[in-house]
């Protein structure tokens, strides 16, 4: 009953399958409901490949799951394209060189004089409200 036995139970039911979700707690709780929501590794250049690839993927999968969730049930799960600022930018030229080498967008910008990374393109989702339009999707589709 988590966010990817909700995500999972989603697309189960646009395909036509019948699902029931089951969980010891309630639906979209513990966990997953407290989660961050950045969707991208803090620093991705201190993770393997695979990591990043699955993470930078998931951008586009959580925007689009956001825009039909909003459109099924109302509820906005804020997906938005924020940007991520790193401070500790002891590993600069790694980071910078990493970015360039994935043809990762990345910024060296000042903030009151104080220097800082920019990667702009690094987006977030609020699980709460991610996992409350799943809950009503899932509902009205009697899976919960």
């Amino acid at each position: 009953g988590g966010i990817v036995g909700c995500i999972t139970s989603f697309f189960l039911v646009e395909k036509g399958y019948e699902v029931t979700l089951v969980d010891q707690n309630a639906i979209g709780q513990e966990a997953s409901w407290a989660g961050a929501g950045i969707l991208s590794p803090l620093l991705p250049w201190n993770y393997q490949d695979t990591v990043n690839n699955l993470c930078f993927g998931s951008a586009d999968f959580y925007k689009q799951l956001s825009e039909t969730l909003k459109k099924d049930t109302g509820i906005d799960p804020e997906w938005i394209e924020s940007g991520m600022l790193i401070y500790d930018i002891h590993e600069k030229n790694h980071a910078i060189s990493w970015c360039q080498k994935n043809h990762i967008e990345i910024q060296e910008v000042q903030i009151e004089k104080i220097p800082y990374l920019l990667l702009p393109h690094v987006a977030q989702i609020r699980n709460p409200r991610l996992l409350k339009a799943l809950k009503i999707y899932l509902t009205k589709n009697n899976v919960v």
